[in-house]
């Protein structure tokens, strides 16, 4: 009996591991990706999990009939064709770290495998996200790192991430980010404990993410993959997605870090930023040539390509330019397991819309003192990278206390062009209306309903009247400096439960209107499914700083721009532009009466 018991037992244990790989993807959508989440859960229902590869999901878009029918959070194992279901029964809060760490626990203990990847889906801000306490709630710098839900109005710092996994007690062999702006030092520490690979977006991502299906087709073909092979692959599926598809003409990122090397990375870092430090009043100008010539990131102010401010640092002389090398050799020799790049071909410098042929890999937070928000440098002094690297977070400080003085009224370069367009069925086309509006350098707002000129450019006719399915603004030859919002709107004249179809938007960026080409956003959908409230609050407004309503679009990387402002600028901004919305409306109770 004992013999007949020893023979059985390692086989029941190896049954237990004989998948190979556990993909956990997490999945926070109650905001403005809700859609987005939809289409990747039909992408990964196209492979499905097999044998060897269990694919589960956390999901949560809060809105019934989405992907459920009590509009709960549910967890699904993705099947072929079909989910098979384990709800939880309540409307999580997707941005809590207990709700992360308990996911991770309930897909380690159910569905055990020899490797476990986690994807974290969802909006991104890099490294912004320092300790929460009461003290910091009050600044008006966001506490923000990822995964944001709107229905428990919260957003996961680095630190509760790092809680999260701290709590869960997994070795990852990767964590992918499947959001914008993670592909930072700051963030990589943060999560270097817990995962031996990292994969990450440098820049903005398209709200259609990763090609799950191209993903998990690849890895359920071949589940024997390596984790430096498989964090590998994720880069080369996601370059090659957007370069591939001709309806997309955007700048993307993605890269693969060894992180068991991270931590003499930190400590290199550390060094470099003494050297800085000791050399700052002898080099500043040096510096800040430096800097403004080194690859950066609009969506997040202040995020810069770590390795192309080292090769800035490499031209000079002496113990920097040395160091510099070093680190820069040590980053292509240890830490870079893949880099990949798309570069859209009409590169500019809106939000968004960057040139982005400066990314090599990760970046690292070097603002001007301009760019800072009021509390953001005592968060960053809290984060976990600025105890590995103290010497990195005086010299930011150094920086930035040097930097502090913008002239944000210099005149610059227009003649760019900000494009609507949407497929209409003339059926319907009567019942509603899209209004493209330029919020101009400066705050003031404007539309074609309006009038056709501005003090910087003017607007194409509006399409109310030229019943054409596109509206535009063309800048002039010269502008006053600053950021150029587009805000799109879609207004009915029927009420919301009526309303018969999902209107297919795009909006496009022409970097100069002499070229024929321009960059080109979207499809987006929008409809009534999630309406703007009539009354604007401070909630409200906030919301719509992050693109939550349905019927309210801000395009490109823009709206995050907009999410971290100050919680004054925001409110003036969009009760600017609720003002122009208030007197729209009353022109058209007008033209109804003449109707």
């Amino acid at each position: 009996m004992l013999i007949f018991f020893i023979s059985i037992f390692p086989a029941a244990n190896s049954h237990a591991i004989s998948a190979e790989w556990t993909i956990m993807v997490y999945m926070a959508g109650e905001n403005n990706l809700s859609q987005s989440l939809k289409k990747d859960l039909e992408e990964m229902k196209r492979i499905g999990s097999s044998p060897k590869v269990n694919i589960l999901v956390q999901a949560d878009t809060g809105l019934p009939g989405l992907i459920s029918e009590d509009g709960f959070t549910h967890r699904f194992k993705v099947e072929k064709g079909w989910l098979k279901d384990f709800p939880l029964g309540y409307n999580a809060d997707m941005a809590s770290p207990y709700e992360l760490s308990n996911f991770i626990t309930w897909a380690k203990t159910n569905f055990p495998a020899r490797h476990y990847l986690l994807i974290l889906w969802d909006h991104g801000l890099g490294w912004v996200g320092g300790d929460e306490d009461s003290e910091q709630e009050t600044k008006s710098a966001p506490v923000r790192g990822i995964l944001q839900d709107q229905g428990s109005n919260s957003f996961m710092s680095l630190s509760e991430l790092n809680e999260a996994l701290s709590l869960a007690g997994v070795n990852f062999d990767i964590i992918e980010f499947d959001a914008c702006l993670m592909g930072m030092w700051e963030v990589a520490v943060s999560i270097e404990n817990f995962s031996h690979f990292a994969t990450f977006s440098q820049a903005n991502e398209p709200a259609t993410g990763n090609p799950y299906d191209q993903l998990f087709e690849e890895i359920s073909r071949n589940p024997y993959l390596t984790p430096r092979e498989f964090s590998q692959l994720i880069v080369k599926k996601y370059i090659s997605y957007y370069e591939s598809d001709p309806e997309i003409d955007i700048s993307v990122t993605k890269s693969a870090i060894d992180l068991s090397r991270l931590e003499d990375l930190s400590k290199k870092i550390d060094d470099i930023a003494r050297l800085l430090k000791d050399s700052f009043s002898e080099k500043i100008h040096e510096f800040l040539s430096i800097r403004e010539n080194t690859q950066e990131y609009s969506s997040l102010p202040g995020s810069i390509d770590l390795f192309d401010f080292l090769k800035g640092l490499s031209t000079l002389e002496g113990p920097l330019s040395q160091k510099a090398i070093e680190i820069m050799e040590f980053l292509n020799n240890n830490i870079f397991v893949e880099v990949g790049l798309h570069n859209s071909q009409y590169p500019s410098n809106i939000a968004g819309f960057s040139d982005l042929s400066g990314s090599h890999g990760i970046s690292i937070f070097l603002p001007y003192g301009f760019q800072l928000l009021e509390g953001e440098l005592s968060q960053y002094e809290k984060t976990l990278s600025s105890q590995k690297a103290p010497n990195w977070f005086e010299f930011v400080k150094q920086f930035s206390e040097t930097t502090g003085i913008s002239n944000n009224i210099e005149s610059t370069q227009g003649n760019f062009l900000l494009g609507l367009y949407w497929k209409t069925n003339p059926s319907v086309a009567l019942f509603y209306d899209l209004d493209l509006y330029i919020i101009e350098s400066g705050g003031d707002v404007y539309a074609s309903w309006m009038g056709r000129n501005t003090p910087n450019g003017h607007f194409s006719l509006d399409s109310r009247i030229s019943m054409a399915p596109f509206e535009f603004y063309s800048a002039n030859p010269i502008v006053r400096k600053g950021i150029y919002i587009p805000v799109i709107n879609l207004t009915i004249k029927i009420p919301y439960f009526f309303w018969p179809e999902d209107i297919e938007t795009y909006f496009y960026y022409l970097p100069d209107f002499y070229q024929d080409l321009a960059y080109q956003v979207g499809p987006h959908i929008m409809n009534f499914e999630n309406p703007a409230p009539l009354e604007w609050d401070d909630h409200v407004i906030e919301l719509l700083s992050q693109n939550y309503y349905s019927n309210w679009w801000i395009p490109g990387g823009i709206e995050r721009y907009l999410s971290r402002l100050p919680k004054v600028v925001k409110e003036k901004f969009w009760h600017n532009v609720q003002k122009k919305m208030i007197k729209r409306q009353e022109k058209r109770f007008f033209y109804m009466q003449l109707y």
